[in-house]
């Protein structure tokens, strides 16, 4: 199922779907006890592990709040005491059409109608004159189960934990577009200068952090690519947004950072490319192929102050300057720590590919190179005539003392003279 192929009203009785399965497949408990029915069940009601430790009440699941009655899942478990399921789980191994899996899906999407017909799902807007829509229902449901969750079941096969992780990623890369977005708007409403601006607007120049339930804040990791200088920077900056907040009044950051004494190294390793030379560390940097080098940064800019001239809390003057009179004041200074021999090597291949171009622009204005007009042009052009008119005329090879002789040859006994020098076979 395609987004474009879901429908405007549609949408909020799917996401009501979608819980519903997260419900059953116990992607969120809540405790319930089941209620004794009047048909025969196939398994003792005890048996069922189905929403057997879950709890009633106000839940996260997955980015949706759900708020179910103890009532509901009597019923659930109830109905799959009687089918005789243990436990609601889909075979992901198998493909949709399998029979336990048409089981599987029965039972989902009854009970959701059910569920939704009685006001279950009220609260997250669900469009009851969609429940009727068993084709349509169908296709949600094998979006959720045999598509998203089969991608993250085959995940999981290849490497425990990936899931977990892949979360925990997306939920640290959230927070460092959120702190990109804050720090990039302060620096245009503070006029920085475009060099700053160039770092900032690239997210993985942003660090990424890690909650600590012993300190209530969230460690800053080190980015293993980013200069002291860099980090320098990012430092002052935030202390300013924090001064900066205090002054009009904001209240303080949803999630507070601090740098701890040990660095924790990031999960990030992926480098922005296209930043000033003194972004890179040193030791990163020199570690790169010449080839990466070249492209990774732009070795021709550098953006930030030195370490060494580091002033305390203060903005040093030279920050505000323009990016070309800062990279004639220190990048010369700056640049020592870095190999910047493909630089080098790629300014003397440009400076070679300009000399050839100039020569070839040199003979293509218009310029003529006299070549001259030798005798063998001469003679072929002579035998091409004379073999038009069907006649054929060899000259032989000779060296150029020959050649001097047959243009100036004796006067008197020209025979016996070229019978000499050609042989008397070639002669006659």
């Amino acid at each position: 199922m395609l987004t474009s192929e879901v429908l405007e009203d549609f949408y909020h009785t799917k996401e009501a779907c979608f819980v519903h399965i997260r419900v059953l497949w116990a992607c969120e408990q809540i405790e319930s006890a089941a209620e004794s029915k009047s048909a025969a069940n196939i398994i003792s009601e005890k048996e069922v592990q189905t929403l057997r430790d879950a709890r009633a009440g106000q839940k996260k699941n997955g980015k949706h709040i759900i708020y179910l009655e103890d009532f509901y899942f009597h019923y659930i478990c109830s109905l799959l005491s009687r089918i005789g399921i243990r436990i609601w789980a889909p075979n992901l191994e198998e493909a949709p059409g399998f029979l336990y899996n048409k089981a599987c899906r029965t039972i989902a999407l009854m009970t959701f109608r059910q569920l939704a017909c009685s006001g279950a799902y009220q609260y997250m807007r669900a469009n009851l004159s969609y429940l009727n829509r068993i084709d349509l229902l169908h296709r949600t449901y094998d979006h959720f189960v045999h598509y998203l969750m089969t991608e993250k079941f085959k995940k999981e096969n290849k490497q425990a934990g990936k899931n977990l992780l892949d979360d925990k990623k997306r939920v640290t890369q959230q927070r460092r577009q959120r702190l990109l977005k804050s720090r990039y708007r302060f620096a245009v409403a503070h006029n920085y200068p475009k060099r700053y601006l160039t770092v900032l607007e690239d997210i993985n120049a942003h660090s990424d952090d890690e909650f600590i339930p012993k300190f209530k804040s969230y460690a800053i990791k080190k980015l293993c690519y980013r200069s002291e200088s860099a980090n320098l920077f990012f430092r002052g900056l935030d202390r300013k947004m924090t001064q900066n907040n205090k002054i009009l009044g904001k209240p303080p950051p949803r999630h507070p950072r601090c740098r701890p004494i040990v660095p924790i190294p990031s999960q990030f390793m992926k480098a922005p490319k296209g930043m000033p030379l003194d972004f890179y560390s040193p030791d990163w940097f020199n570690q790169r192929d010449y080839s990466e080098r070249l492209f990774v940064a732009n070795s021709r800019q550098v953006a930030f102050i030195p370490t060494d001239i580091e002033m305390s809390n203060e903005t040093h003057p030279d920050e505000r300057i323009h990016d070309k009179a800062f990279n004639q004041k220190y990048w010369e200074v700056v640049s020592q720590p870095y190999d910047l021999l493909h630089e080098i090597a790629y300014s003397s291949d440009e400076q070679e590919d300009d000399d050839d171009e100039s020569e070839v622009n040199q003979y293509s204005d218009g310029d003529v190179i006299d070549l001259g007009e030798s005798e063998s042009e001469e003679s072929d052009e002579e035998n091409v005539e004379n073999s038009e008119e069907g006649h054929v005329q060899w000259t032989p090879d000779v060296d150029d003392e020959m050649a001097d002789a047959f243009d100036n040859p004796p006067g008197e006994n020209i025979n016996i003279f070229f019978e000499e020098q050609l042989g008397p076979e070639l002669w006659k």
